[in-house]
């Protein structure tokens, strides 16, 4: 059994760009806009939308694009077995191991956009999911 782990405590981001804020070059806003401010939703939340052509919604600074990046991920976990040989040598194979083997397979953290490790550039996509299975045989 092999597990290797990555992460980072104390990370701070000031997001920004595509997907953090709504309408930026035509964008749709994300869900969590939904409960952002308005006179008959006094969100203290989420901002108010504004948009005049500029990116007028996070044109202040505010605590709220202020995000903990604090992650751990399970970067690599690989488990396999190796046959007893007094088993492989009833069918000719001197050696056989079996093994699994997965990468990035859980990030645990409180980041809200796609991947702490991307930084402040909230559209970056996660770190790519790999699943193997696997057998190595000596003849």
């Amino acid at each position: 059994l092999y597990v290797y782990l990555q992460g980072v405590e104390g990370q701070w981001y000031m997001i920004s760009r595509w997907g953090a804020s709504p309408f930026v070059q035509g964008t749709p806003p994300r869900t969590i806009w939904r409960d952002r401010w308005t006179p008959s939703n006094p969100s203290t939340t989420m901002p108010k939308i504004t948009y005049d052509g500029q990116n007028t919604t996070m044109a202040y600074g505010s605590t709220y694009y202020y995000q903990d990046a604090s992650y751990t991920r399970i970067k690599n976990i690989t488990l396999g077995y190796t046959l007893p040989s007094r088993l492989t040598q009833r069918v000719g194979v001197k050696g056989l191991r079996v093994y699994f083997s997965g990468d990035n397979l859980f990030t645990f953290t409180d980041y809200p956009d796609l991947d702490p490790e991307g930084g402040w550039d909230t559209m970056r996509f996660p770190q790519n999911k790999i699943i193997s299975f696997g057998a190595n045989i000596k003849l």
